[in-house]
């Protein structure tokens, strides 16, 4: 077999098992934005693609489009910035324990409700 016609069977090989290849359906797309990845080597991204709580791919909005399926939620952040999200919950218990000896004024609509407030407090 000659190098051309080697050359052209890989060719047919490759297109037939790439095009059979189909991306999973994402549940979640984001598209058009500008995607914070904190990744040194590509610190920025266009779309995301997300399935059961993780990123199946990064890449342009040409690239994620192979994800969108007929179910999956898809955001136009239209140039928005997204970051990966943290989630930080904390308490600061003496501040907690003091916030809960003060009077709550919050909800005394005049004057005349947080003197009342505060005599019926002083009675206690």
């Amino acid at each position: 077999m000659s190098n051309h016609a080697r050359c052209l069977a890989a060719w047919i090989l490759f297109s037939v098992a790439g095009s059979a290849w189909a991306a999973p359906a994402a549940d979640l797309v984001l598209l058009h934005g500008k995607l914070v990845t904190m990744d040194k080597e590509k610190p920025e991204a266009e779309a995301l693609a997300v399935k059961d709580g993780r990123i199946l791919a990064l890449g342009s909005d040409a690239d994620i489009q192979a994800y969108v399926g007929q179910k999956t939620q898809v955001l136009d952040l239209k140039g928005m910035t997204a970051v990966p999200g943290f989630i930080e919950g904390h308490g600061h218990f003496l501040e907690l324990g003091d916030s809960l000896l003060q009077l709550d004024l919050t909800k005394a609509k005049d004057w005349d409700e947080v003197v009342a407030l505060v005599a019926q407090t002083t009675k206690k």
